[in-house]
């Protein structure tokens, strides 16, 4: 064996660390093998005659080399003991493999340090960017579109030594930089129905009712006078509650990040705050308004609507006088490439989100044989609405659940505007729509405009 083979021998077996499997108890938490520094002991004797043989072939060699003057072109080497053989045989390592194993000992651990910390850094980004994003759902009548983010910025620490660091340290450095999260685009859409098809409802159930006949009988229940008379002046007329009262809107039209999630608690952002612009209107019409502005889907949204409807129960056994129950929600639209839908019509110049009145009945199994009586008085909510603020009406959404309208034979769903609308545009749409409710009802005209309403309350 000359040198070069020599060589490529040593190397060979040094390699061999990179390799070697790690102890049980050399793990992290995760399992994940932590980076450790190991020696490199020479091949057994009883497995390796020939190998040794080979060795003292080695050193028979260079002892002549030494004693000729070594190789042309190197110094002359130190000679050999005699028992130099037998020291490599277990428990000394030759120096080239010695060599060889430190320096890639300390590569292995470099390369498995960077990794540990790097994979360290990105289980943090993700604690602090909220993990794995969820599948977005659109559930249209108070429907829920969240989503969690998946990734989280990198601080930078900017220099005050130079001019240069600090713009330098601007973006996040290369080790720790994050992409920028995905923005999804936003719709502008017109859902609403013309004049002459606005008391054709979305029909989702198998029943046929006779919608002429339904709409030329109009509100059965009683008118806001009618009401005062029994009950005296100051009686609550209408109930305005909220079976959703997180959902909320979108801070602008200009798309969205998975990190905006359409809910929030703030009573000034979210339905509430649309329930309120509508009592604001009814009671300018002169009809007393009772705002429930619980949110009942705040501490269990699957017992949503139980909670709801103990508390509309409770309203009307104190408040007899009521007759007008409406669940003031916010639509989600959101097609399959996360396009965001902004159901909007300008009116006198201003955006409106388009409303949508949604009638339960009794097809899914609840008990509520009036459910006629609820579908005539929205439609004479509808055809108000259709006549007097074209294109803000959406079809009425006839559906085969309650909606826990079985409480009261004036009760409605109402959604008003999506989660593509803003907050202002959805104050607009329930505007124009407390005024249609306030002549279906029998409430007084109001002096002011809708333009002087919206920049009143929107």
């Amino acid at each position: 064996m000359d040198k070069a083979e020599r060589n490529a021998y040593n190397a060979n077996n040094a390699f061999e660390i990179m390799f070697m499997p790690a102890a049980k108890d050399e793990t992290d938490g995760a399992g994940a093998v932590m980076p450790q520094t190991r020696s490199f002991e020479a091949p057994e004797e009883s497995e390796t005659v020939e190998t040794l043989e080979t060795l003292k072939a080695i050193d028979e060699l260079e002892k002549l080399k030494v004693k000729e003057g070594g190789e042309e072109g190197e110094s002359p080497t130190a000679p050999l003991t005699a028992n130099a053989p037998a020291a490599r045989s277990k428990k000394e390592t030759p120096p080239l493999i010695r060599a060889a194993s430190t320096i890639l000992a300390v590569v292995f651990c470099a390369v498995s340090a960077a990794i540990y910390i790097t994979g360290a850094a990105n289980a943090a980004a993700e604690r602090l960017g909220g993990g794995v994003s969820e599948i977005l759902t659109r559930e249209v009548f108070g429907g829920d579109a969240k989503i969690e983010t998946e990734s989280a910025e990198s601080p930078t620490t900017p220099s005050p030594d130079a001019e240069s660091d600090t713009e330098a340290a601007d973006s996040p450095s290369e080790d720790l930089q994050t992409e920028t999260p995905e923005k999804f685009p936003s719709q502008r859409c017109d859902l609403s129905v013309s004049a002459e098809n606005a008391l054709t409802p979305n029909n989702e159930t198998a029943y046929i009712p006779d919608i002429q006949s339904l709409s030329a009988i109009g509100n059965k229940n009683p008118t806001c006078g009618e009401i005062y008379e029994k009950y005296g002046s100051d009686a609550p007329v209408v109930l305005i509650v909220h079976t959703h009262g997180t959902e909320s809107y979108s801070e602008s039209e200009d798309g969205y990040t998975e990190d905006e999630s359409f809910r929030s608690e703030n009573t000034e952002e979210n339905v509430v705050a649309v329930g309120e612009t509508m009592a604001e209107v009814l009671r300018k019409a002169g009809i007393n308004v009772i705002h429930d502005v619980n949110m009942y889907d705040r501490e269990s949204y699957r017992e949503s609507y139980s909670r709801s409807y103990a508390g509309v129960q409770s309203a009307l056994e104190k408040y007899p006088s009521i007759s007008y129950v409406f669940d003031v929600h916010r639509d989600a639209i959101i097609k399959e490439d996360r396009t965001k839908i902004c159901p909007v019509k300008t009116v006198d110049g201003q955006d409106v989100a388009q409303v949508m009145l949604v009638v339960g009945t009794d097809e899914g199994g609840a008990e509520h044989p009036s459910w006629q009586d609820n579908l005539s008085f929205a439609l004479s909510v509808q055809s108000n609405l259709a006549k007097n603020a074209d294109g803000v009406a959406r079809a009425i959404n006839l559906r085969s659940a309650a909606f826990n309208q079985a409480l009261s034979k004036g009760s409605l769903l109402i959604e008003v505007g999506s989660c593509g609308n803003t907050l202002p545009q959805a104050k607009r749409g329930a505007i124009l729509t407390s005024l249609a409710i306030a002549r279906a009802i029998g409430g007084k005209e109001i002096p002011e405009t809708p333009v002087e309403l919206f920049s009143e309350l929107s």
